[in-house]
């Protein structure tokens, strides 16, 4: 998902919404020492940080920090506001006391442990929604799994980035093989 939101043309429908236990890993993904973050291709932002920039308000996010960012993660969202829809492709923003600038966007994912309520509706997800997000309702706990276990977080969070940094390489270097 996020090698081909990074390809994609139009990322209009790379949006992903992870609705996973508390501990299940979301951190483990997306935080700066976890398996994305640590490959530093995550941007981490709040809902109200999003509203902002879409208002024209200084927020928090800067050029520096938004360049190379694989991944736009919003952790534990709770409603969905019209702006989030507004994030096909790029997203400008205003640093406090800079001028404005544009980012790409490619993967959005979001993340949360309860249900989001304008995400849910008769038969699931609701239709305009349904249209960008894929869905992923995952269980469990990290630590409950056997080898984070038997060798610990950082060993087991080592070996997890170095297998998907593997493999997001061997993906890219096929999607740049075959061209335009």
């Amino acid at each position: 998902f996020v090698t081909y939101a990074r390809f994609a043309v139009n990322r209009k429908n790379c949006y992903l919404w992870l609705q996973a236990d508390s501990n299940w890993g979301k951190g483990f993904l997306f935080d700066k020492s976890g398996v994305f973050g640590g490959m530093g291709i995550v941007q981490s932002v709040s809902v109200k940080e999003i509203e902002r920039a879409f208002e024209g308000h200084p927020s928090g996010l800067s050029k520096e920090s938004m360049v190379q960012q694989w991944i736009l993660h919003v952790d534990e969202f709770k409603t969905v506001k019209s702006e989030l829809k507004r994030l096909d492709n790029s997203m400008v923003a205003s640093p406090k006391n800079q001028m404005k600038f544009e980012a790409q966007l490619y993967a959005k994912v979001f993340t949360s442990a309860e249900n989001v309520a304008a995400m849910v509706g008769e038969a699931g997800v609701e239709d305009q929604f349904a249209q960008r997000f894929s869905y992923i309702r995952a269980h469990g706990r990290l630590s409950d799994r056997e080898v984070f276990l038997n060798k610990g977080m950082a060993i087991y969070t080592r070996s997890v980035r170095s297998y998907v940094q593997q493999v997001m390489e061997e993906m890219v270097s096929e999607l740049i093989a075959m061209g335009r």
